[in-house]
């Protein structure tokens, strides 16, 4: 049954590419699907053909547009292996293959988040002709990792840094300036992906002091969408059940609607830290236990030193309270700040896609872009 549905939509893919592909748009996981119907339909709009894949069975505005498909990465990589490449191949997500004459991919993270296992990063952007930096930060974070000893990495011959922006940032703040302002009243707590956040030993702390200290407010835990299976997150999860003011969101593909109605945000290292303050112009907590902080190791990156700009750093649980407390006092200095930094920052601020359809066909062909840094 399967194997009958598998080579039935083969054949409407291969049928679909034999009249013309200028580019391919994958979404692998949930994630960022919602950013990559408005990617699609600007190209579209502009005269580009193209097919969309999705490689999650999630029903979705991305899996429902025109002249889309469902196939596995492995088998999308088996099949442009035995036939002509599209020109261009588009994902918001690292996973190397080759599956574009060129391909681009757009970062998750807006700031210079910490990568985790750096090799990985070079491994999975091996294939990968164009990374869309977000962010003046980002660039010399991905510049020096990629740059790392080239000579040992198979990779393709030339990749370029655009200066693109945060796709995602200008859709959420689309999103806002076209409803009715939404009362912020949440706390979210969003602790970043497991290995690299203190969620396993202190998440049930923070849960219990925000749903203890704050009766009277909804907190949100929302968990990284990596971990939603873990043992860990799953008690997490289960305990978070017990206090009626605590929510759970599992929404991997979106958390416009639990940032919308939130305050301020709880975290650690977590990229949407600064995802969260620049989209809703509210502060961050950042929770890093004095003993082993991971930002001693981390104090010459800019998001580091930018917490006391977005935010305030929490060395205890008790810190946690009264930091939330204390930011939420100062009301528009704070905002104006974080106003400041993202518009300084940020690639493009509002104007991302335009800034990439203008460059699709020069991605496509190979020709120097626009403020673009080549690492050859």
């Amino acid at each position: 049954m399967y194997k009958e549905l598998f080579e039935r939509e083969r054949g409407r893919f291969l049928s679909k590419l034999d009249q013309g592909c200028d580019v391919l748009a994958h979404c692998p996981v949930p994630a960022y699907r919602w950013m990559m119907v408005e990617v699609v339909e600007r190209l579209r709009k502009r005269g580009y053909k193209v097919i969309c894949v999705s490689s999650d069975p999630v029903i979705d505005e991305f899996s429902e547009l025109e002249n889309s498909f469902f196939f596995h990465h492995g088998s999308l990589v088996e099949i442009f292996s035995q036939r002509p490449k599209p020109p261009l191949y588009i994902t918001p997500t690292l996973l190397p293959g080759g599956i574009g004459e060129r391909s681009l991919v757009f970062l998750h993270d807006i700031w210079d988040s910490p990568l985790g296992d750096e090799n990985k990063f070079r491994n999975d952007a091996r294939d990968f002709e164009y990374i869309a930096i977000p962010s003046k930060p980002a660039l010399p974070l991905y510049e020096r990792v990629l740059r790392y000893n080239p000579q040992e990495w198979r990779r393709v011959p030339q990749q370029t840094l655009i200066p693109c922006g945060y796709p995602k940032l200008d859709s959420t703040l689309a999103r806002i300036a076209a409803q009715p302002p939404t009362p912020k009243t949440a706390i979210v707590y969003a602790p970043t992906v497991g290995f690299m956040s203190n969620v396993k030993e202190y998440g049930h702390k923070i849960l219990l002091a925000l749903a203890t200290r704050f009766r009277d407010r909804e907190i949100i835990f929302r968990p990284h969408p990596h971990d939603h299976n873990s043992q860990d997150m799953l008690y997490l999860i289960h305990f978070a059940s017990r206090f009626q003011n605590i929510t759970v969101d599992l929404e991997s593909g979106d958390n416009y609607s639990s940032y919308a109605r939130s305050s301020v945000l709880v975290s650690d290292l977590s990229g949407t830290a600064y995802t969260f303050a620049f989209t809703q112009l509210r502060p961050v907590v950042f929770f890093q236990p004095k003993v082993g902080s991971q930002f001693e190791n981390m104090k010459d990156f800019a998001y580091v030193k930018n917490v006391p700009v977005i935010g305030a750093l929490a060395e205890t649980i008790e810190d946690i309270i009264s930091r939330i407390v204390e930011l939420e006092a100062e009301g528009s200095q704070r905002v104006e700040r974080i106003k400041n930094l993202r518009d300084t920052s940020v690639f493009n601020v509002g104007h991302s896609l335009d800034y990439f359809i203008d460059q699709v066909d020069n991605l496509m062909t190979g020709k120097l872009i626009d403020g673009g840094v080549r690492i050859d």
